[in-house]
């Protein structure tokens, strides 16, 4: 109810669809999915949400991230840990690690996925600023 009071008090007109997106956004803005799965294992909520933790901050080092799919496989000897990253306009960014540990095949996918979502940035950056340099001269 205070919503829509304080709506009608900024004398703005919001249509319904708008409204519905607005309130449809997660607190911090953050639309990204996130899966993790297992194969050939079992995993603990806590493994979960570690990997949904370091991976959930790849969306500041590219905004176009639009889901990510973790995948942690059991080798005979090591863990597999893949991180598939659909970007928007872009296509997919692969990951794939391979570690004795599940939390430290975690953190080498996560820097990977941030090195190469930076990469990302700046190729899409230097696009960009490449157009406005050639119209300048």
């Amino acid at each position: 109810m205070y919503v829509f009071y304080l709506l009608f008090n900024l004398k703005k007109i919001i249509t319904f669809e708008k409204l519905f997106l607005l309130f449809s956004m997660d607190i911090e803005g953050n639309s990204m999915d996130i899966t993790v799965t297992a194969i050939h294992m079992d995993i603990k909520d806590s493994v979960k949400e570690y990997a949904e933790d370091k991976l959930g901050g790849i969306d500041k080092f590219y905004n176009g991230a639009q889901s990510i799919e973790v995948i942690l496989k059991s080798d005979d000897k090591k863990i597999h840990c893949e991180a598939i990253i659909h970007v928007k306009k872009r296509g997919t960014v692969v990951v794939d690690v391979a570690r004795d540990e599940v939390f430290e095949a975690i953190d080498v996918a996560s820097e990977k996925c941030e090195r190469q979502m930076r990469r990302l940035k700046e190729k899409n950056e230097a696009r960009r600023h490449d157009g406005i340099d050639e119209i300048e001269e």
